[in-house]
């Protein structure tokens, strides 16, 4: 079905699928929302989020990059990834991905000291923001 108000209906069951503890159900629930419209970050972004805390690192990343090839601007796609590539300790692509989420809307990279806590304390990455403070 490709009926764009369906979406929410198939977003709304795999946030329950997912509560319920239905992590299969959940994910073709998920699917089926990105498969209707993949242009809807928030579909995206929960489903990451699904990932993450089921501890599928691996899904959380892949999940949000497919939602980065039709969303590429999205600035919090791109500060989420960064965030789940620093989880993982592959501070490369965090990197690019916090330089890309920055020059999209750098206001916005204070949502990775909600996620981490203690990134103020990682001189690293504190230079680089420092270097797109307008």
């Amino acid at each position: 079905v490709k009926n764009k108000y369906c979406q929410p209906y198939w977003l709304g069951l795999a946030e329950a699928e997912h509560k319920l503890g239905h992590w299969e159900s959940a994910k073709a629930a998920y699917q089926q929302a990105t498969a209707i419209s993949g242009y809807n970050p928030d579909v995206w972004l929960k489903w990451a989020k699904a990932c993450y805390q089921e501890g599928e690192m691996q899904d959380a990343i892949d999940t949000l990059r497919s939602g980065l090839e039709d969303l590429p601007d999205h600035p919090e796609m791109n500060y989420q990834l960064c965030a789940f590539y620093l989880r993982d300790g592959q501070y490369k692509y965090a990197l690019e991905y916090l330089e890309t989420g920055l020059m999209l809307n750098y206001d916005m990279h204070t949502m990775l000291y909600d996620f981490f806590p203690t990134l103020e304390i990682q001189k690293a990455l504190t230079k680089i923001i420092n270097q797109f403070k307008g």
